[in-house]
């Protein structure tokens, strides 16, 4: 049993549907630049922006770092290379 308001919604939508039948959908399309022109370049953009920039420095410091730190690390702590090389797996098995 249906209310009224239920009924008039599927009423709405039959009659889009026909609408939808009678009239051809014109497809637009416009290129990257027109889009990019049209939304325009503002403060959210520029914060997203800096939020993906940090994190993409931050990872390329990681792998940086770690180059320069297994050496050290593995003769503090008396590793053997096998240890040494599942230690920097680690890290990259966190970033899955």
């Amino acid at each position: 049993m249906l209310t009224e308001e239920s009924e008039n919604i599927l009423k709405d939508c039959g009659n889009i549907k026909k609408f939808d039948e009678e009239h051809e959908a014109k497809v637009v399309t416009k290129d990257l630049d027109e889009v990019l022109e049209t939304i325009g370049f503002g403060w959210w953009q520029f914060q997203m922006l800096l939020i993906v920039c940090f994190g993409t420095i931050s990872d390329a410091m990681e792998v940086t770092v770690l180059s320069f730190l297994t050496p050290c690390v593995k003769e503090e702590w008396a590793l053997k290379p096998s240890e040494a090389s599942s230690v920097t797996g680690m890290v990259f098995a966190g970033q899955c």
